[in-house]
């Protein structure tokens, strides 16, 4: 796989401020939660749906937005109507830097907490990571698996075992250790670690259709957090305080509190791009 680190122009940001308002997370402030607007295009907002800024515009849709542990990074993938790769950029949208450069789709990435490491998913479906640069990539997972994340202290990653359909799964950042945390018929997907990597939230159809679930990082004492009757597939990110929960319901990004009260939505998103992220601010 060939990686590059091509700087790409700056992106303008466009400023748009809702009317009537409607990722692993490390700790901190809360700050913005970033998603995929209902244009596909990343974009930030307050989370009381205020002060909406949208980062990107060059891409057909871009999605799965990541901070980096200070705050200060975004890393997404996108697809530019040829080929879906992995970019960075400031919090702000400058800085835009493509990081991977493959013909099979690259997907689903995330900071390692020093910010020096990004793990993500390749066209072949395995756990990889590469230097924050775009350099040094090799694999870590031995079969398939999506959307890794991570533990607040680097020493982990956790991930969708099976390739979204099949179980959670968490290893070493080395890629040994590698094991399931849940082991049943049930859709168990998109994890997020809590701030202090005790709690791993997910999504799972184990009630009926996908919810927003939360369980201990050993697989133990797993609840259910939303309830919402259309179900929300995204990923579940847990607020910086390790509070509250924001979520993508496919039209628009909720928050809801862990003992699930507080549903309410806070944004409009896109139907095609998934996910959203919370970004910390770290504590002076």
């Amino acid at each position: 796989m060939r990686r590059l680190g091509l700087v790409l122009p700056v992106v303008a940001v466009v400023t748009v401020v809702l009317a009537q308002p409607a990722g692993a997370t490390y700790p901190g402030k809360v700050g913005l939660i970033a998603y995929s607007d209902s244009t596909g295009q990343i974009a930030t907002m307050k989370s009381d749906g205020t002060g909406v800024e949208v980062l990107t515009s060059s891409f057909v849709f871009a999605e799965m937005p990541q901070y980096s542990a200070n705050g200060k990074w975004i890393v997404f993938d996108a697809y530019d109507g040829v080929q879906y790769d992995i970019y960075k950029m400031r919090q702000d949208g400058t800085h835009l830097t493509q990081l991977t450069n493959d013909a099979a789709a690259d997907f689903a990435p995330s900071f390692s907490p020093d910010g020096k490491k990004i793990v993500y998913t390749p066209g072949d479906s395995t756990i990889w990571v590469m230097n924050a640069d775009g350099t040094h990539t090799h694999q870590l997972s031995a079969g398939p698996g999506v959307a890794p994340r991570y533990s607040p202290d680097g020493k982990k990653i956790v991930y969708a075992g099976g390739g979204y359909t099949n179980e959670i799964n968490v290893m070493k950042a080395d890629g040994s250790r590698d094991h399931a945390i849940t082991s049943d018929t049930f859709y168990d997907a998109h994890p997020d670690w809590s701030p202090d990597g005790k709690r791993i939230a997910f999504v799972s159809d184990r009630s009926g259709n996908l919810q927003a679930w939360v369980m201990n990082a050993d697989g133990s004492h797993r609840i259910q957090v939303t309830a919402a009757p259309a179900g929300v597939p995204g990923g579940p990110e847990f607020s910086p305080n390790g509070k509250r929960i924001a979520d993508w319901d496919v039209t628009n990004v909720v928050v809801v509190r862990l003992d699930g009260t507080g549903y309410h939505v806070v944004g409009p998103a896109t139907g095609m791009s998934c996910c959203v992220a919370w970004q910390p601010l770290p504590k002076r």
